[in-house]
């Protein structure tokens, strides 16, 4: 079985890039509709695998 990476994705989008969808994403949850926060979701997904895979292991 291979090892888990210890990373967890405030370690790859960085602390700020981090907090800020964390702010965004608690005012967003409580009105928001599941289908537009998946794109949203989905966004950030996609731009945290652009920015892992520059990462050097």
């Amino acid at each position: 079985m291979p090892k888990k990476s210890k990373r967890n994705l405030q370690d790859v989008v960085g602390k700020e890039t981090y907090e800020v969808w964390l702010d965004m994403l608690h005012e967003l949850v409580p009105g928001g509709r599941a289908d537009r926060l998946s794109v949203v979701v989905a966004g950030m997904l996609e731009y945290a695998v652009e920015k892992s895979a520059q990462i050097k292991h």
